[in-house]
């Protein structure tokens, strides 16, 4: 996670949310926060150290390195794989409904 991030007060989060590119945007930080809104109590801090924690014993069980651009050899197979089986079905499926409204 951003250090940067971690350090916003709840305004400058949200303003961050609204001008911020989808792919910039971390998922947990981002849940994180919109919790905070509801539970001023809520320190995001304690549940990123508890995903950490989760992610550094689920990549020991698997194998995985615990760099988080390196992947194991397992997932980058599957992930290439599926978004290849995805983009096909994508493409299919759209030259399938161009046909069927032609």
């Amino acid at each position: 996670m951003d250090i940067a991030l971690a350090t916003l007060d709840a305004q400058a989060s949200w303003q961050f949310l609204r001008t911020a590119r989808d792919e910039d945007i971390p998922l947990l930080w981002a849940a994180l926060q919109i919790a905070r809104d509801e539970y001023s109590d809520l320190v995001p801090a304690d549940y990123e150290a508890v995903a950490a924690a989760h992610t550094i014993a689920l990549r020991d069980r698997i194998g995985a390195s615990t760099d988080r651009w390196t992947r194991c050899a397992h997932c980058t197979a599957c992930c290439s794989k599926n978004r290849v089986t995805a983009a096909t079905s994508r493409t299919t499926t759209t030259r399938a409904t161009a046909t069927s409204t032609t």
